[in-house]
């Protein structure tokens, strides 16, 4: 992981940019992140992860990132493409993502988490990977705020267990990391 990392609060920075992921949540992400072919974003708001993506992904890895609004965000090298449209219009598009070459990481972090879960989990190939972000397993309600705390993290969930699971099911997505992942906010699971 780049060393140009720091945390101030519950706000990290990756060369002066602001990435809306508490530090050890990419301390996480960077142990999984150099074996996905293609990176999927939706909800890239300033850019920052996109930006830790770029910078943390194998040398072959592209990385498409998906937003309603196109946010005043730093611009950066030209192999990362930010779509300036709503995800959900764009399924078959985002879906032709999915299922290119290799394995995809598709990370859920716009404004309707859990309804990106949904619509996008049953386009995944065998060992294809689904995150959510401010994610919480409502089984295990109280951990929500220890695992917030330690992680500096001052935001309420948006997504949880109990509003993805009938997904999960019917899909057959298994749990990814989950412990270490669900630690740092993350909901991970495997296709």
């Amino acid at each position: 992981m780049e060393d140009n990392i720091v945390q101030n609060g519950s706000v990290t920075y990756m060369d002066g940019i602001h990435i809306s992921q508490p530090i050890n949540a990419l301390k996480e992400l960077n142990s999984i992140i150099k074996s996905f072919d293609t990176i999927i974003e939706i909800g890239y708001y300033m850019g920052g992860l996109t930006y830790w993506f770029f910078k943390n992904k194998k040398e072959t890895a592209k990385i498409i990132s998906y937003d309603v609004y196109d946010y005043n965000r730093v611009q950066y090298e030209s192999n990362i493409s930010f779509i300036t449209k709503d995800c959900f219009a764009s399924e078959d598009e985002i879906k032709n993502f999915i299922q290119s070459h290799g394995k995809t990481l598709l990370f859920c972090d716009g404004g309707f988490k859990e309804q990106e879960f949904n619509t996008f989990c049953k386009h995944l190939k065998k060992d294809d990977v689904i995150m959510l972000h401010d994610y919480y397993d409502d089984k295990q309600p109280e951990e929500y705020n220890s695992f917030s705390e330690s992680a500096g993290w001052i935001y309420p969930h948006e997504s949880k267990y109990s509003s993805i699971e009938e997904s999960i099911i019917k899909y057959d997505l298994k749990k990814f990391k989950y412990e270490e992942f669900r630690k740092v906010l993350i909901g991970s699971f495997i296709k």
